[in-house]
């Protein structure tokens, strides 16, 4: 067994600790509010994990009962398919524990055409795990959209620190998830894209190519850029590092970011839409696609998951300028995406004091296989559940159906044959 994942110590600590509860969560002691989405960040950097309080708080600015989100660490899975009995977990070293880093900070949006001027604030934290030889640093941020207006970001910040200046210096992590093209690029595009046209219509091997596009479920422009009032981004960065990293993740299958979801206090919670995740979680080949819940008040909340994230070379990332005071770092929008597998298992008393589920976030570890590789993955937390979801779909179905069978019964009354 390879030396990362047998250091003593550390995450199994982690794992067996019970996610403290809040009597209230109350945003007015420091938390952000989106529209009817309250939040709060875990300010203890005290040896506790990255973690965040989220509720439907409707008009005012406090819930009785919410979720807690909280990562756990990391672990590898060498399954074809990222199951629980597969996973080993890598040991944080009590040395990462300098490496926690929180950030709650207010701003202001660039102000677009379409949009007016907005203030957003972010809730950034983030934590390495492994040891400075070889590991994982891995951060949340999360944005909510405190104005009238929609945000408009282009990009993504992270607050983080690296193992080369020995966990001392926070710094500013920019992901740019949208690149627009300039009128030079579009015109290389276009030349590129009748060259292939012209190459399939004399090459049968030509029918082979692609040009790698992103998936369509994550269009990373247009609205995917926007942070609105009851839509808050939930942002999950990081990268790899330490001399000894390829070699421990060599052969592997999975990289697994380990996400605990507590439910204080609520009057059921469902997964893809199904009461308390009935076979979904701990199922076999289940992909999690959304968890929600409802509140002891009836107001219900929602966590979305995409299914692909964006991977990148952090070698190709700059050193620009400061932002909040910390040097900021950023890195160009890449255009390579890689599915993310995501499932959900049982979490026992001896995790949530209530009721809740892990959440384990797989990437393919081939991506990720050498070290200053960076990663992102994005949720969207609202107020729209699975099932209201689906209700508004067979609604707008059956709006189709019906105007199409009026369109018909017109053609009918008024072309007569």
């Amino acid at each position: 067994m390879r030396r990362l994942l047998t250091a003593k110590c550390g995450l199994t600590l982690a794992l067996s600790q019970v996610l403290p509860v809040l009597a209230v969560l109350e945003v007015s002691d420091g938390g952000a509010k989106a529209g009817d989405v309250c939040g709060m960040g875990s300010r203890s950097t005290n040896n506790q994990m990255p973690k965040v309080d989220l509720c439907n708080c409707g008009t005012g600015t406090y819930c009785q009962s919410y979720a807690s989100l909280d990562f756990l660490g990391a672990a590898v899975s060498w399954g074809e398919w990222p199951q629980a009995d597969t996973f080993v977990n890598i040991q944080m070293a009590d040395v990462m524990w300098p490496s926690r880093r929180y950030k709650m900070v207010k701003d202001n949006a660039p102000q677009s055409y379409r949009y007016g001027a907005s203030e957003y604030t972010l809730i950034s934290d983030g934590v390495a795990v492994g040891d400075l030889s070889s590991g994982v640093y891995t951060g949340i941020s999360t944005y909510f959209a405190e104005s009238e207006y929609p945000a408009l970001l282009p990009a993504r910040d992270f607050i983080v620190t690296t193992p080369q200046t020995f966990f001392s210096i926070s710094e500013v992590e920019r992901i740019a998830i949208c690149h627009l093209p300039t009128e030079e690029e579009q015109m290389n595009a276009s030349a590129m894209a009748a060259l292939m046209a012209e190459q399939n219509q004399t090459s049968s091997n030509s029918s082979n190519a692609t040009v790698e596009e992103p998936p369509e479920e994550l269009s990373t422009c247009g609205k995917e850029q926007l942070v609105a009032p009851g839509r808050v981004k939930m942002g999950i960065y990081g990268y790899t590092f330490g001399g000894h990293w390829k070699s421990d993740i060599a052969g592997l299958r999975f990289l697994v970011l380990r996400l605990r979801l507590c439910f204080n206090g609520v009057r059921n919670w469902f997964v893809n839409g199904y009461d308390q995740g009935a076979g979904i979680v701990d199922g076999e080949d289940a992909q999690v696609r959304i968890v929600d819940f409802e509140q002891d008040n009836g107001r219900t909340l929602a966590l979305w998951m995409k299914s692909y994230y964006m991977v990148g070379n952090h070698l190709n990332c700059s050193l620009r300028d400061t932002m909040w005071d910390m040097p900021k770092w950023e890195c160009m929008h890449v255009m390579h995406f890689g599915k993310a597998s995501v499932t959900a298992t049982s979490a026992g008393k001896d995790q949530c004091s209530d009721e809740g589920i892990m959440l384990n976030v797989a990437f393919d570890a081939a991506e990720l296989s050498v070290k200053d590789k960076w990663f992102y993955f994005e949720l969207e937390v609202n107020t729209t559940t699975a099932r209201a979801a689906a209700a508004n779909f067979a609604r707008r179905s059956h709006l189709s159906a019906f105007a199409m069978w009026i369109s018909l019964l017109v053609m009918l009354l008024f072309h007569p044959h």
